[in-house]
C-alpha cells in the first residue's frame, strides 16, 4: 500500500468542514494498522450543517485498478469515502471492528471499504453498490440494531463548489459519499439503476434539482 498524503487530505477538508463551533468536539478515530482514520466533524451552525460529516482518511493510498474501458480512468484511480450522520448521532468514544455497536458501525464501515480497496485494489466508485463488509456472511446488517446492509457510493453534490476532488501529489483523489441501504433497495437498484431509484430518493441535485435535500444523512434502521 502506498502512503498517502494525509496531510493534504486533512487540509482540505478542514477547509469546508471546519469552524470555530466545531472544531473542539472533532475527533479522528486512529488506525491501529495505520490503513484508514475515520475523521468526524461535528453539525456547525456557522457552516448551515446540522449533521455530522464522517470521512476517511488513508484509503486514497491505494491505486485502484479502473477498468480500462473508462474514459479518463487515471482521474478515478485514487479515492477517499465519507458519509453523514444525523446531528443526535452519539460518537462513540472508541472504534474498532472487532467490537461493533449500534454508533460506531458508520465509522466501521468506512474502514471496511478502505480496508477492501486496499486488500484488493478494487475499483469502486459513483454508482456501485457493495454489500456490508462488516460480518462474517456478505451482505448480513451492519449490525443487529439496523437493517441496512448495503452501501451505495454517491457523488456529493450537495457539497461546495470544489470539495468533490483534491490534487495529492499530482494524483486526482475523488470523495464519494457512503449511503446504506437494506436489501430491498440495493436490490431495486439493481432493478432499475441508480438514477431511477437511489438518486431520485436521496435527491441528486443534478438529476433532479427539485428534491434536493440538504444532506443524505443516515437513518438508523
Amino acid at each position: 500500500m502506498e502512503i498517502p498524503q494525509i496531510s493534504s487530505i486533512v487540509d482540505h477538508l478542514q477547509k469546508f468542514l471546519l469552524a470555530e463551533d466545531n472544531e473542539a468536539q472533532c475527533q479522528v478515530f486512529p488506525d491501529p494498522l495505520d490503513m484508514c482514520h475515520v475523521f468526524c466533524f461535528p453539525p456547525s451552525q456557522v457552516l448551515k450543517r446540522n449533521y455530522w460529516t464522517l470521512v476517511s482518511m488513508g484509503m486514497s493510498g491505494t491505486k485502484m485498478n479502473v477498468p480500462a474501458d473508462v474514459v479518463g480512468g487515471e482521474e478515478y484511480q485514487y479515492a477517499e469515502v465519507m458519509c453523514y450522520m444525523p446531528a443526535d448521532w452519539e460518537m462513540p468514544l472508541t472504534s474498532a471492528a472487532n467490537q461493533i455497536t449500534s454508533n460506531n458501525w458508520p465509522v466501521e464501515m468506512l474502514r471496511s471499504l478502505a480496508g477492501y480497496v486496499a486488500s484488493t485494489r478494487c475499483w469502486v466508485a459513483e454508482g456501485r453498490v457493495i454489500p456490508s463488509l462488516l460480518t462474517d456472511s456478505l451482505g448480513e446488517p451492519f449490525h443487529a440494531s439496523t437493517k441496512l446492509a448495503n452501501m451505495i457510493l454517491l457523488a456529493p453534490v450537495d457539497e461546495a463548489e470544489g470539495f468533490e476532488t483534491v490534487n495529492v501529489n499530482g494524483n486526482t483523489v475523488n470523495f464519494y459519499v457512503v449511503v446504506p441501504l437494506t436489501p430491498a433497495e440495493a436490490q431495486w437498484k439493481r432493478e432499475v439503476g441508480a438514477a431511477k431509484s437511489i438518486h431520485y430518493i436521496v435527491g441528486n441535485k443534478r438529476e433532479y434539482p427539485e428534491n434536493g435535500m440538504p444532506h443524505t444523512s443516515i437513518t438508523l434502521y
